[in-house]
């Protein structure tokens, strides 16, 4: 099975989107209910019924699915370790173009951060 969604726990695992795993049969036992029930057999309209949203899915991650994509913590750590790897490049013209590449894949920056210094209190 695969997160669809990040923070998802299963089997005392906490999952990004994208990322896949594989259950023991005791794993899944554990996930039964006094009532013989499991959370893992929710359909996905299901799971937008009982949660609001899709949280897994069955089988592996597709193909291409990013953790960032959904997750705005995932892609801005994921875009700014793409910009500390662009602003190495020695040549301006291709860091240039890897910053503008990171733009164009993960979009503009979404947070804004202000420092400030305050004056000691007497």
């Amino acid at each position: 099975m695969h997160a669809v969604e990040s923070g998802i726990t299963i089997a005392g695992f906490v999952l990004k989107r994208g990322e896949s795993i594989t259950l023991t049969a005791a794993q899944v036992a554990d996930t039964v209910d006094r009532d013989g029930n499991s959370f893992l057999d929710l359909s996905d309209d299901d799971q937008l019924a009982r949660w609001g949203s899709v949280k897994f899915g069955q089988g592996p991650a597709p193909e291409g699915m990013a953790a960032w994509q959904d997750d705005s913590l995932a892609r801005s750590d994921a875009r700014e370790a793409a910009r500390a790897d662009a602003l190495r490049i020695v040549d301006r013209g291709e860091r240039i173009a890897a910053l503008k590449a990171i733009d164009d894949k993960f979009g503009r920056p979404t947070e804004q951060w202000s420092l400030a210094e305050y004056p000691e209190h007497r």
